[in-house]
């Protein structure tokens, strides 16, 4: 999903910073993948809804 390369042996192959960034705010849920549109979206923030 975020397009990026991966060694033989399971090891990131860094090609900048960006890219370094880029999973850092995928694995703290900040990139998801829009399911409609299949564009990757940042969120800045979260609201917790409550359902009664």
């Amino acid at each position: 999903m975020l397009k990026i390369d991966i060694s033989d042996k399971g090891k990131f192959l860094w090609k900048n910073d960006e890219e370094v960034s880029l999973l850092i705010r995928y694995l703290c849920f900040k990139v998801f993948k829009d399911d409609e549109t299949k564009e990757l979206l940042e969120a800045n923030n979260v609201t917790q809804l409550s359902l009664q």
